[in-house]
């Protein structure tokens, strides 16, 4: 995070060296360039980095500055340098900023925040700690450390940090603003949103707080409420494309694609190489049944970003939709080689192998049921994904191996889809009993599942409940004509 320049513990009058009277030319310039070292990127009255940095040094090689001055000018542009990831100019400015002053805290706040953007977020909490030891009544320390304790996912003592910081400075936007992250980070929405929220008050003028709370509003699926704060954010940067994204991403929650299509157009006018934009935008083309601009745009994002394994994915799905069976696992094919991890993949492509050909084919489906055994490993956890291993070994015949899947998904999750595999493995292993157990189960959350009554059905007429079995079958049928047709392909008459 940046923040505004804040000298702790500096010496006194300091700022008053200069006074705003008519003064010779020399001392103007040196007045200017004190201006320049001490100021800030952010805001109405930002300026430049490159602007802060010589002003600085303007002032450090004039020989014309006292020790403690020095280590303002080599602390100030040792923390822009480092903003500008020139980690080692900045290092050794701060370091020379420490040696000259140091019980300058300022100089040990700014390399805990240098130190932290390198990554090294233990010698960060240490040069913050020291600043607060320096300077405890200033807030700037106890921000720094909190950002690097958020940083190494210590949140609640991030929290802390925050809160030392707002007690001592209530005004300062930045800590408000972080604490309000790291309660999101702990999923405390409505804490986090009226941090956001006195983040607004405090800086009306920053579209970043209404953006933030949009983001917020959008984890709460309050639709309309992000769309308010996102019209504020895009009134005040109405030229930031990311405003227009997130703003989109509310119009797509309230299911309003027009809408949302219209905002993704405006993020690619303003940045026409964003792959996720037109990923998102493709996605809103599929939900309103526009499948062929859906591909136009999915194709537009994997040409920008050839390793965007999720495009590759979406427009699979796509293209499976359309039942172009040969592109849609060219796609997910392409999808795996990328990210061999990306277990919705492997899910779809088992789909495709199922259905692909008119009738059973086992060949098929003991490619899918490799592809389904996969994302057992990916989700260990995932009651559907043993499930779907388990239906699909039942129908290749693997019925010890779909009984232990279905027997998995069942410990994880009692639900219907999964008593209905089991029931079919039990069917199939001609366990008669076992498989109506399952089947009323599955009926008794599901009184309407066709292929739980046609199991069912089958079962009853084997143990010579013709009359049940019968209605049974007939039920099934009412609900799905081919049911009959679908067993028999799995040896099941």
């Amino acid at each position: 995070m940046q923040f505004p320049t804040r000298v702790i513990g500096c010496v006194a009058g300091l700022l008053t060296l200069w006074p705003l009277a008519v003064v010779p030319a020399a001392a103007q310039s040196r007045d200017q360039q004190w201006k320049w070292c001490q100021g800030e990127t952010a805001g109405p009255d930002g300026i430049s980095r490159d602007l802060i940095i010589s002003g600085c040094t303007a002032r450090i090689q004039s020989g014309q500055e006292p020790p403690n001055n020095l280590a303002i000018a080599f602390a100030n542009r040792g923390k822009h340098q480092g903003w500008a990831k020139n980690y080692d100019a900045a290092i050794k400015d701060l370091d020379q900023a420490i040696k000259l002053r140091p019980a300058f805290a300022t100089a040990w706040a700014n390399r805990c925040l240098v130190y932290g953007n390198m990554g090294q977020v233990d010698r960060a909490i240490a040069d913050c700690s020291q600043a607060i030891k320096l300077a405890p009544n200033n807030a700037t320390g106890w921000a720094y450390r909190g950002d690097q304790y958020n940083s190494k996912g210590d949140i609640e003592r991030a929290i802390a940090d925050f809160g030392e910081a707002i007690k001592r400075d209530p005004k300062w936007m930045w800590p408000v603003n972080d604490r309000a992250y790291a309660y999101q980070k702990l999923k405390q929405y409505d804490r986090a949103a009226e941090d956001f929220g006195l983040a607004i008050k405090l800086a009306p003028a920053y579209a970043i707080g209404y953006r933030n709370r949009a983001g917020i509003y959008l984890l709460q699926a309050k639709y309309d409420a992000a769309i308010v704060d996102m019209n504020e954010a895009i009134r005040i940067e109405p030229t930031k494309p990311n405003n227009y994204f997130k703003r989109a991403q509310a119009y797509f929650g309230k299911k309003d694609y027009d809408r949302t299509i219209a905002d993704y157009t405006e993020v690619l006018r303003l940045s026409a190489a964003d792959a996720d934009a037109y990923n998102n935008r493709a996605v809103a083309y599929t939900r309103k049944g526009d499948k062929d601009h859906a591909i136009s745009d999915f194709s537009e994002a994997v040409r920008l970003n050839p390793q965007f394994a999720l495009g590759y994915k979406n427009r699979g799905d796509v293209f499976k939709e359309k039942g172009d069976a040969e592109h849609a696992l060219a796609d997910y094919n392409e999808a795996i080689r990328i990210d061999p991890k990306f277990a919705a993949a492997y899910t779809q492509r088992s789909d495709v192998y199922e259905t692909r050909k008119s009738q059973f084919d086992r060949a098929d489906w003991l490619l899918a049921v490799q592809d389904l055994a996969k994302v057992t490993e990916l989700e260990s956890n995932s009651p559907s994904a043993f499930n779907n291993v388990c239906d699909a070994r039942a129908k290749v015949g693997q019925l010890q191996e779909a009984l232990a899947d279905c027997n998995k998904a069942l410990a994880l999750k009692n639900y219907d889809d999964a008593l209905d595999s089991r029931g079919f493995v039990y069917l199939a292993m001609g366990r008669n009993d076992l498989a109506i157990a399952d089947y009323d189960a599955a009926l008794k959350l599901n009184g309407k599942y066709p292929s739980s009554l046609y199991g069912r059905g089958v079962a009853k007429l084997r143990t010579g409940d013709a009359a049940g079995g019968n209605a049974d079958i007939a039920a099934a049928k009412a609900l799905q004509a081919n049911i009959a047709e679908e067993f028999a392909q799995y040896g099941i008459k």
